[in-house]
């Protein structure tokens, strides 16, 4: 296999305009002569091939200039933020304030005879909790005073990364980003009372344990 290697001396100074003049010169020097590979002192240079171009490059080079001028007018927005210790630091839940959280319950035979109830056919048990049940790990859970039985239990969480609605049951990974753990947290004695209780004995606040992160789901673009 025959290469054709194109070579351009450049002094780099302190110029960047002239710099940028003496690469699009290196590039144009190799593109006249049907090179396949352009060499400059610092090696070879990246990306180029021999339909590579200078239109490309000068584009690019003023857009550049344009993010350069944009940072020096507003270097004292950027430069303003602080860090804090990471001893101080506080770690959100993953999703703090979730439009809708919906739970599925009485998926398990075994946990629906622990209730007195049966596994629904069709349609599962479900329930909602509002977004002011969620905190983080290492948060404090609040004990409601008029519960005396409280539960945690391990979850799986699938967070959603748009809105839908009937959604086929066998595309449901089309519209799930990903996937994380809960810690729900239920008042026992007061959903004994009466099954109808149930969105309130898991809807106290501090009631929904989220994770720090979560598994993200990578789907092929092929």
């Amino acid at each position: 296999m025959n290469l054709t290697v194109s070579g351009y001396q450049m002094a780099v100074t302190k110029d960047v305009t002239a710099n940028e003049s003496r690469i699009l010169n290196a590039i144009e020097t190799a593109v006249q002569a049907n090179a396949d590979i352009l060499l400059t002192p610092e090696g070879s240079l990246s990306g180029y091939t021999p339909e590579f171009g200078t239109t490309l490059v000068t584009a690019a080079l003023d857009r550049f200039d344009e993010l350069t001028a944009w940072h020096g007018a507003n270097r004292a927005t950027l430069d303003g933020p602080k860090g804090i210790p990471v001893g101080e630091a506080t770690i959100e839940p993953l999703y703090p304030d979730p439009p809708k959280i919906w739970g599925i319950g009485l998926n398990y035979a075994d946990r629906a005879g622990d209730r007195d109830e049966n596994v629904p056919e069709g349609l599962p048990g479900s329930f909602i909790k509002p977004s002011t049940t969620v905190i983080g790990l290492g948060d404090t859970i609040q004990i409601p005073k008029m519960s005396e039985r409280k539960t945690g239990e391990a979850k799986l969480g699938i967070v959603f990364e748009r809105f839908c609605k009937d959604v086929d049951r066998f595309s449901w990974l089309d519209v799930a980003a990903g996937f994380t753990t809960i810690i729900g947290m239920t008042a026992k004695d007061i959903l004994r009372r009466n099954p109808r209780y149930l969105t309130l004995c898991k809807s106290f606040d501090t009631f929904f344990v989220s994770a720090r992160n979560s598994l993200h789901l990578t789907r092929s673009t092929t």
